[in-house]
This record gives structure tokens, sequence and C-alpha cells, in this order.
């Protein structure tokens, strides 16, 4: 505690992170409380503490300890959430729900093989931020899938229902998928449902026929993902895949970045039939935008 008055007397970490000296040693307190270790913090991990108090709010302290299991450092951690928060913010999503995503779901990293490591699991946590999906439903379908048997069972189910299901219901890939790189398998998923929905310009509304919705509702009995959770992610993809359209048939957006494009399809809205963003106060069309 003394140790804590005086760096934050003798730096700015009062006016850097706007955090008073007692916000910060509560932090440090539910940090080592949920570590379980009683750790010596210094000036550096302080600061760290106190940088992704200042974005994460109360839960920093708990997603440091979850990062800490995996045997990461502290100042690894604070580097990590600063990058999810700039891109958070780069592509248009919620920073809050991303955050939210790796921190329910940090543990999948070590019941599950990801591709990138955490890394990968980062970035499976920022897709389902952006088309709705719960990540635990993925870890589901993984155990589904976990063995030759049942993979080829469950990819039997997938292809009699035609179309998208039945190109990507590859048994060995979707095997593979489960067992060493779960980010691709919410790909997949994502692949198989997100071309189902379509956005009616008449209505303003995203749309499902009723043939689709019933063939949703069989996918969901095969994979063991809810039919809610995979409704959620159709109809995201559909607005998505609007905006896309009218961003790939626009002359100019045509040289907008990847990321400019991310994030229009992310934050933008549809308004009488035309896609767009909000700047200053007022709704500009795609075809209004530039560079």
């Amino acid at each position: 505690r003394k140790k804590t008055l005086s760096n934050v007397f003798s730096s700015t970490l009062s006016v850097k992170y706007n955090i008073s000296e007692e916000e910060l040693l509560n932090a440090q307190a539910n940090y080592v409380k949920n570590v379980g270790r009683n750790i010596r913090m210094g000036n550096e991990d302080q600061e760290d503490i106190a940088a992704m108090r200042a974005v994460t709010g109360e839960r920093g302290s708990e997603i440091a300890a979850q990062y800490d299991a995996l045997g990461i450092s502290l100042s690894s951690t604070a580097d990590r959430v600063g990058k999810m928060f700039s891109e958070a913010s780069k592509n248009g999503l919620s920073f809050e729900k991303y955050s939210e995503n790796v921190s329910k779901n940090i543990k999948l990293a070590q019941n599950y093989t990801f591709k990138n490591g955490t890394k990968g699991l980062e970035d499976m946590a920022k897709k389902a931020t952006a088309i709705k999906m719960d990540m635990q439903q993925i870890a589901q379908f993984a155990d589904k899938i976990g063995t030759v048997e049942t993979s080829i069972e469950t990819s039997a189910k997938l292809q009699v229902l035609g179309g998208p299901f039945a190109q990507l219901a590859d048994p060995m890939g979707m095997l593979n998928e489960g067992l060493n790189d779960m980010e691709g398998l919410q790909d997949r998923i994502t692949k198989m449902v997100g071309s189902l929905g379509h956005f009616d310009k008449t209505t303003g509304e995203v749309t499902m026929s009723s043939f689709n919705k019933r063939r949703v509702k069989a996918a969901a009995e095969a994979t063991g993902i809810s039919y809610d959770a995979l409704m959620d992610t159709a109809f995201a993809q559909a607005r998505r895949g609007e905006i896309e359209k009218q961003i790939n048939s626009s002359t100019n957006a045509q040289g907008l970045s990847e990321e400019m494009r991310e994030l229009i399809k992310n934050s933008g809205k549809i308004e009488k039939g035309k896609a767009g963003v909000t700047i200053d106060g007022k709704f500009k069309s795609i075809d209004e935008l530039t560079n």
C-alpha cells in the first residue's frame, strides 16, 4: 500500500489513467486475489494494471489473472488488451463485448487447440463479436465431432441439407478443425449459414425463407449448436453481406482498404435500402464516401 501511494504521488498515473489511489489498490488486490499468489508489483506492473482498468473497468484484473493462468505475464496481457482496444475501434466493434467474449472464453485456450494459440482465441472472439456467435456453442460442436465416427455421422446429416451445408460438411476437415483450429471451425459454421438470410430493401429488414429456416433447424440438431445461435449469425451475416455488396458495387468505395471495409460492415447501417455510416451526425451512403 505504501509503495502504491508513493508511486501514484511521484508519477502521473492518476492523470494518465484517471484512477485514484484507492481504485489502483483495489485493482491490484483483485488481481492478486484472482491469481492466488502474493505478487509484489513494481512500478511498471502498477501502470499496466492502471492502463487495463482505464479501458476494461473492473474486469481488467480478472482478464489479467486469466492470462496469468496461461503463463502470460502482466505486461504482455496489458499489451494484448491495448491491441484489442485498438482493433475494436478500427473495426467498428464494441470493445466491451469483444473483451467480454475473450474474458468469458479464455479457458477455451486451455481446453481446446487454436491455430495461433491465444492470439487465435482473440481473433475468434473478434469475429464472434461481429457475427454474434456464441463461442461456447462452437466448443460444444468440437466436442460432438471429436472422433472420426461422430464427425462422419454429423457430416452425413449436414450433406443432405444441400447447398453450403453439403459443400462445407467435410468430415475430416471438421474433425481436424475441432482438434487443432477452433477459429477455422467457427469460420466453417459461419459460411454454412451466412448466405441463407436476405436483406429486403422494401421492408428494410433481414428475412429468411421458411425452407431455409427448416434447414438451419436441422443443422442445429446435427451440430448441437442452438437454433437461436445459428439464426443470430445468419441474420448478422445477411446485414453485413448487403453492406459488402453495396461497397463492391460502388465506384467511390473501390479504393477503400480491407480495414475500412470491415469498419463499415460492422458499424454501418442501412437506411431506405442504402448502406452507409453516420459522420458528424449525418447519414452518408456508400456512394457518398471517399477515402
